[in-house]
């Protein structure tokens, strides 16, 4: 609040503040002049934000829950719920107090959506309401230096726990007021508000995981029985193209990550774990592909996130990566996204299309001796020859006389090759399995869509084996299953004490 001065939130963000309660207003008469800069500057530094109001119960509660409403604007999404700030009689009978203080709530509930938060303590509750009317609303209960706060009448857990009045968080000068939430980061961004449409989507497309082998490679389609459209699917999203045996989606990356609508999932069973290569291939002709199109792979209890230039590698196989995936299927799959994470890339298009598995050091021939040969314009031949894992080099065409043109490739194996856009120039296999890619070079006049290495793994986290600490009470989880720090701005009274609040991340 404005008792804190100027905030640095640059430095509170540093300090790992996970969130902020910031104040709109001491009821109508003192506005808090500090209120629109600490909101701005705590959303722009990714500390979870929440408005609370001190209330007046000599006031008009439907005005003062109007201005609150006014200075804070709509709910965004990640946003924490407004809290009204009971903790002063002001002449008023518990009765009217009572009355009251449910008519700013139904105002701000009826306008927002979401239930408010009630902030008081034990003490001042029991002196001045001590009522139990209210405990289905979420609490913020205010115990300071307590083991474990104690619950005012009609709440039997608390949400946020007011700890301290005399903290000291970097970025805020003097004492300010430290504060628990109840649970780990993952549950207070699933308390905060999630925008008009909270449900989660439907996972309306089911799949059967491919089996994974350790010879040759795996190659699972799009729209085969071993994937699935994730979500709840519009069909209309899924634009038809060719693509990898035939058939490839794409669709407009316009949901900015980590969030999604469509996109699909390649389910694995592994015949063995071990380190296996992830290839993604990307259908040809299309134009404005995303440069930064989102593939997310789990496996062996990680999560990998891979950002690929698709515009960059139109009829190529883009080598995701090796990852190390455990035997069977537990879960283990790759998942391609409609998200996009910079502002540039959106509206951009993201290709669904065949993806490849094989193990990380496979051969792209497996038996020694074979020979290929491909006709050059003049009829003469060029080889190569297998020495059982790799193709050798191509040998070159004659040269053309001076003057004249490059020899080039006519035959109709070179039609099949330029066609094909997803490998090397080895023959396509008759049994739909996978051909590993080429690491010779290609007679001139023969196109050759190899494996492009442009993909660039940006995240790795594995199993959320993270635990908090902090104190527990009726029907909460215990121990060290929970409670992260968070920042409060406050100010005021509250038993003759001033107000200040901010708490920080450390572990109590």
């Amino acid at each position: 609040s404005k008792w804190q001065g100027y905030v640095d939130w640059e430095g509170v963000a540093e300090a790992g503040i996970d969130f902020a309660f910031i104040r709109v207003s001491d009821g109508l008469d003192y506005q808090d002049a500090y209120f629109q800069s600490n909101w701005a500057e705590a959303k722009a530094h990714g500390i979870v934000r929440g408005a609370y109001q001190f209330f007046r119960s000599d006031e008009d509660p439907v005005a003062q829950a109007q201005y609150l409403l006014d200075e804070m604007g709509p709910l965004e999404p990640g946003d924490l719920p407004p809290v009204c700030d009971v903790e002063t009689a002001d002449g008023q009978s518990p009765a009217v107090i009572v009355e009251r203080v449910q008519m700013w709530l139904d105002v701000v509930e009826e306008a927002l959506g979401v239930r408010p938060l009630i902030y008081t303590s034990p003490g001042v509750w029991g002196s001045i309401v001590n009522s139990p009317l209210f405990g289905d609303y979420p609490l913020w209960v205010a115990h300071w230096g307590a083991t474990c706060p104690s619950m005012p009448t009609g709440w039997s857990d608390w949400v946020f726990w007011q700890t301290s009045d005399s903290g000291t968080v970097s970025g805020v000068s003097g004492g300010v007021d430290t504060n628990l939430f109840n649970g780990a980061m993952s549950d207070l961004l699933a308390f905060a508000y999630q925008g008009e449409d909270t449900s989660v989507p439907v996972e309306t497309e089911s799949a059967t995981p491919c089996p994974v082998t350790l010879e040759g490679q795996t190659l699972i389609e799009e729209n085969g029985p071993c994937a699935r459209r994730v979500g709840e699917v519009v069909d209309e999203a899924y634009i038809s193209v060719a693509g990898g045996g035939g058939h490839a989606w794409w669709t407009l990356a316009d949901e900015e990550a980590p969030s999604f609508k469509e996109g699909v999932a390649y389910l694995f069973d592994f015949e063995a774990g071990g380190s296996y290569g992830v290839w993604v291939h990307v259908p040809d002709g299309l134009e404005g592909l995303s440069s930064r199109a989102h593939f997310v792979v789990s496996h062996a209890g990680q999560e990998s996130l891979a950002e690929v230039d698709l515009s960059a590698n139109a009829g190529a196989a883009v080598f995701l990566g090796s990852f190390e995936f455990e035997a069977g299927a537990s879960g283990q799959e790759v998942r391609a996204l409609d998200s996009y994470s910079q502002p540039s890339d959106a509206g951009s298009r993201v290709s669904f299309d065949t993806l490849e598995l094989g193990l990380a050091s496979y051969c792209a021939c497996l038996e020694a001796g074979i020979v290929e040969t491909l006709s050059c314009a003049d009829g003469a031949e060029i080889t190569r020859e297998c020495d059982g894992c790799d193709w050798s080099a191509w040998t070159s065409c004659p040269t053309a006389d001076a003057g004249g043109d490059a020899a080039t490739i006519v035959t109709p194996e070179a039609d099949a090759y330029e066609a094909d856009e997803s490998h090397d120039a080895g023959p396509l296999p008759e049994d739909g399995g996978a051909l590993g890619l080429d690491g010779g070079s290609a007679p001139e006049g023969l196109k050759v869509s190899g494996v492009s290495s442009s993909a660039n793994i940006v995240r790795v986290q594995g199993a959320d084996g993270a635990t908090a600490q902090g104190c527990a009470t009726s029907g909460l989880q215990s121990g060290a299953e929970h409670a992260s720090f968070v920042l409060l701005v406050l100010s005021g009274l509250m038993l003759a004490y001033r107000r200040k609040r901010v708490s920080s991340s450390a572990t109590p």
